[in-house]
């Protein structure tokens, strides 16, 4: 089987680890900048509208809005948000990530489809212990690249069945389906606040022992 597996809140805990310790940053950085009156309660309602985001951009855009900060405050905020991987800021695996990875890359093909640049995301790997030799291709798109993506990888494993893991179920696992290929909806990160066409997965999980024991019973 040909399993193809979303990065960012599929294998690598980025929203509920990475992404929440830069938030803090930078709640930090526009206190010191004088914006912001330095109250925990700020705190909380940045990191509630990044849980209730698709995007952490949309939280940051939301939070500076509710706040009427300037225009300069969002662009160094983003700017930080989306900056090459500072070393103190942690990365790590989602609970039995890298578990399920050893078992299933023994009898399957693995593959990565990741939104975002390549040195980042492989840099990410890295720093959580995830080893790349897992992954038979490793492919980093831009937002809407998905299903091409998906055709390249379903072109060069003719004839072998294929399942889509991802969080997201619009950019993830839809245009996996109108491919033919099986689904399953990762409940985690960015995918707790994603329904989508639930029409288009077919099984929904949120531990990955979970998906072992789906490909295990197919």
């Amino acid at each position: 089987m040909l399993i193809i597996f979303d990065l960012d809140d599929t294998l690598l805990d980025t929203s509920l680890v990475t992404t929440k310790t830069l938030l803090i940053e930078i709640w930090r950085d526009l206190c010191l900048g004088g914006w912001l009156a330095g109250k925990e309660e700020e705190l909380l309602l940045l990191l509630d509208m990044d849980a209730k985001a698709l995007k952490g951009a949309q939280a940051l855009k939301a939070f500076c809005d509710h706040f009427q900060l300037p225009q300069e405050c969002l662009v160094a905020s983003l700017n930080k948000l989306y900056a090459p991987l500072m070393a103190h800021i942690p990365v790590q695996p989602v609970p039995f990530a890298i578990e399920a990875l050893q078992q299933l890359h023994v009898e399957h093909v693995l593959a990565i489809v990741s939104v975002g640049e390549r040195e980042q995301q492989l840099a990410k790997m890295k720093k959580a212990g995830m080893d790349s030799l897992f992954f038979y291709k490793i492919l980093c798109v831009s937002e809407g690249e998905k299903k091409c993506a998906y055709e390249e990888l379903l072109q060069e494993q003719q004839g072998i069945r294929t399942l889509v893991c991802g969080d997201r179920v619009i950019t993830d696992l839809v245009p996996a389906k109108e491919l033919g290929c099986m689904t399953v909806h990762m409940r985690r990160g960015r995918g707790l606040c994603e329904q989508g066409d639930l029409a288009s997965v077919d099984r929904s999980v949120t531990h990955m022992q979970e998906l072992v024991s789906i490909v295990s019973n197919m």
